[in-house]
């Protein structure tokens, strides 16, 4: 299941999913990407994280604007600790905690911008 769309109240959420080989249960980790945005580098960190028993969401927090304004938002979005950003991540949160075999316990890894998301 790699690429998933996740709901969200603002727009559906593209994300990376990368499960674990052994059997669940699984504690899930939110994978945010850095100020680059979703790259390759974002997808082989989901992927060591999945390899290592966890099951890994990675979402596209630039999906719906240019880098510019998206990582203008973030930063609003990081300031106030509230708004799009926030809700995007509970989203897979949320999501994550649904899944067949994931253990319903989530944590949260970032990576630049993401470090400060999971603040």
């Amino acid at each position: 299941m790699p690429d998933v769309t996740i709901p969200c109240k603002w727009r559906d959420l593209p994300s990376y999913v990368a499960t674990p080989s052994s059997s669940g249960p699984w504690p899930g980790v939110v994978v945010i990407h850095d100020a680059g945005g979703p790259k390759p580098d974002t997808r082989n960190h989901a992927d060591w994280l999945a390899r290592e028993g966890f099951l890994a969401a990675a979402p596209d927090l630039f999906h719906w604007g240019g880098t510019i304004r998206c990582l203008r938002q973030i930063a609003r979005d990081f300031s106030e600790r509230k708004g799009r950003s926030y809700d995007e991540i509970e989203a897979v949160r949320l999501w994550l905690t649904q899944q067949e075999g994931c253990s319903g316990k989530i944590g949260i890894i970032g990576f630049c911008i993401g470090g400060e998301a999971s603040r």
